[in-house]
């Protein structure tokens, strides 16, 4: 509001208040006046509440030019050319309540970087607003201020996804248009991101424990994933609660589960053991998947165990170690006995054959000779051992 200081304050019945003493007992500038008019109670209370008015007004206007010459004084120039921040990945732009929480506070991380939050929060305002207004009479882009927040605003409608963009010219500054989006995305739409919370804590739930290192990876990713969501809702499972929920998916009360629960780990910490030390499911859940076969009784068990190469699971007539080193057994006599010299009908002595030279270097030969005899079954189609003539003093035993 201006006030025209140009001609003196005006009294009752537009007299000049100038010239008037206050004091009647001291003449004032119009005691020289022939005639002098003398004042109520009331009309000098209206004449101070109307210098009362002037001063006020004159106050404002003082602060208005304070106010304007501080803005020209300001450390920022707002005529220079200001620089955004990089724009973000696809990945990482606004799509919705499900990331409006981390989208919002990466928006102001990268313009706290470039000194340019204070129009997010409404701390940087036009210079000409007037003191006392709620806003600026500007028009437009009338002043460098307010094309430095119209950039600041198309930087944030350029962060996010094209399905839910905003023109930065529909919005008078980048606090409105801030406040249109946490309206949609954010606080405006509580019942939105409960669901979104609940169907992301309801899918941890529903996650089958892995049976087999090879759907532990799976298993791991999908956890992550889902720590991520919620992490981007704003409700981010801690740590500890992470693992004791994946440690409550083992079915049986078993040492392991107690001993993992009493350590209190991490989803992390937990993860690392899962990876190295092969942490599966229960062993319940792993045999309804992958059954082991037992024997019918005890007897059966004790049964089931080889005398030969003492491996359990088979008996002696099923080992093929011990077939193996029956068949060799035989190729080797059978070799031994076809180049056996034999006994000439002349009479003469022959030289004594070493039981080695048929049979060969077999270790233990008379133990396994023992231990694996022929069965009827077999050795009655075999053809006839070769006999061994000894020399004696008088001609050979026959």
């Amino acid at each position: 509001m201006a006030v025209d200081t140009s001609s003196p304050p005006q009294g009752p019945a537009g007299q000049d208040l100038s010239t008037v003493s206050l004091d009647p007992q001291r003449p004032g500038p119009s005691q020289d006046a022939p005639t002098r008019t003398a004042y109520t109670a009331e009309q000098y209370h209206h004449f101070c509440e109307e210098l009362t008015r002037q001063v006020a007004a004159r106050d404002q206007e003082i602060q208005r030019l304070k106010a304007e010459l501080a803005s020209r004084q300001s450390p920022v120039d707002w005529t220079a050319q200001v620089k955004t921040p990089e724009s973000f990945e696809k990945s990482d732009r606004l799509t919705g309540t499900q990331n409006w929480y981390t989208w919002s506070r990466r928006i102001n991380n990268a313009l706290d970087q470039a000194g340019l939050s204070a129009f997010l929060t409404g701390e940087a305002v036009c210079p000409l607003k007037p003191p006392g207004s709620h806003s600026c009479t500007c028009v437009g882009v009338a002043n460098p201020f307010h094309r430095v927040d119209r950039a600041v605003a198309a930087f944030v409608c350029n962060q996010i996804a094209d399905q839910c963009t905003v023109e930065a010219k529909a919005f008078p500054s980048t606090r409105h248009l801030l406040a249109h989006l946490d309206r949609e995305y954010g606080s405006g739409r509580p019942e939105v991101k409960r669901s979104l919370v609940l169907e992301q804590r309801t899918r941890l739930d529903r996650l089958d424990h892995p049976t087999t290192p090879e759907k532990l990876k799976t298993f791991i990713v999908q956890v992550d994933d889902i720590q991520a969501r919620l992490t981007d809702l704003g409700e981010p499972l801690s740590p500890e609660d992470v693992a004791l929920k994946i440690i409550a998916k083992f079915d049986d009360p078993s040492q392991r589960a107690q001993a993992l629960m009493s350590q209190k780990l991490s989803w992390d910490d937990l993860k690392t053991k899962m990876r190295i030390n092969g942490i599966l499911a229960s062993s319940s859940s792993a045999r309804a998947q992958n059954p082991v076969k037992r024997p019918r009784d005890a007897q059966q068990g004790a049964r089931s165990s080889c005398s030969f190469c003492g491996i359990p699971g088979h008996g002696d007539a099923d080992c093929r170690h011990r077939k193996k080193a029956s068949e060799h057994f035989k190729a080797q006599r059978s070799k031994k006995a076809e180049a056996k010299p034999k006994p000439t009908s002349n009479g003469q002595t022959v030289k004594a054959i070493n039981i080695t030279d048929v049979f060969g270097d077999i270790p233990n030969t008379a133990d396994m000779i023992e231990a694996y005899p022929y069965d009827s079954t077999t050795t009655s189609n075999s053809p006839p051992e070769p006999r061994c003539d000894i020399p004696v003093a008088s001609g050979y035993a026959q």
